[in-house]
């Protein structure tokens, strides 16, 4: 192999390492930017779990039918918005799992 040859597969090498690097770096920002998602939804529902409990206090001391209404909607409301937030969280934690099993399964072959 001549030095022509080497030095072309020297920066090929090289270029392959920083890109793989570079794939490193972004993978590792992508498990920190799903982490801050979690934590987000986490935190949601708990701030949404507290709010039903204070309606839900409140629902008793309703004054007429029509407070008592919108006070059920309104539990209802937080109720459909927790099952989301907790159905989102389910599906990026799988994801996740299968990212995780994919890299695996990658470095392991």
């Amino acid at each position: 192999m001549n030095d022509k040859t080497k030095a072309q597969l020297q920066a090929k090498l090289s270029r392959l390492k920083t890109i793989s690097s570079q794939l490193e770096l972004a993978d590792g920002i992508c498990f920190s930017i799903e982490d801050l998602n979690d934590a987000y939804i986490e935190a949601k529902v708990q701030d949404l779990k507290q709010k039903m409990d204070k309606l839900a206090d409140k629902l008793s001391l309703a004054k007429d039918q029509d407070s008592y209404q919108r006070m059920y909607h309104q539990l209802e409301d937080y109720e459909q918005a927790i099952y989301l937030l907790e159905k989102k969280h389910s599906r990026t934690y799988l994801r996740a799992k299968k990212m995780q099993q994919k890299q695996k399964d990658q470095s392991e072959n």
